[in-house]
């Protein structure tokens, strides 16, 4: 089995084990988890089966935005990627990428969100891009997201 093989087949498992989840977000939260933590990956199989996803365009704004505490101090303490990166690879170079990618405006790559119990928003995938675009758009621009609602399924609070 070549290693393309590999990676399709494991695709298809995850896609298999959620099969209300939208392709974006098996491939983008899941997959890609997989390649950096195996056992994270399999553990999102429940966070992503117990939540109703819609794509929505979201108003985002540094202030005023209804993101939980969590994502909020660290949306803060990054500091527009000037400050430590917490241990994520290239950490620097990705927040580089992203506002060369923004020059032209708002990224339309969704951002993937989750409600909390709360009703509040955790910001879940898209950080590099968030972090930048709240730099360059301080009083807030529209961001397609994922957003993923509790269900009956649900049981717990975020990841």
């Amino acid at each position: 089995m070549n290693m393309s093989e590999l990676r399709n087949t494991t695709l298809q498992y995850f896609q298999k084990q959620m099969p209300n989840a939208p392709d974006y977000i098996v491939h983008d939260l899941v997959y890609k988890s997989y390649k950096n933590d195996p056992k994270g990956a399999y553990r999102l199989i429940d966070f992503v089966n117990q939540r109703d996803w819609k794509l929505l365009t979201l108003p985002i704004t540094a202030k005023g935005f209804p993101w939980d505490n969590r994502t909020q101090a660290l949306l803060q303490s990054r500091t527009g990627g000037k400050s430590p990166g917490f241990g994520i690879p290239n950490d620097a170079a990705r927040h580089e990428q992203q506002k060369k990618m923004l020059a032209n405006g708002p990224s339309q790559e969704p951002i993937i969100v989750a409600q909390t119990l709360l009703g509040k928003l955790e910001l879940i995938e898209g950080w590099h891009r968030t972090i930048q675009s709240l730099e360059l758009w301080p009083e807030g621009y529209d961001q397609p997201a994922w957003v993923g609602f509790h269900t009956a399924r649900s049981s717990s609070q975020g990841m």
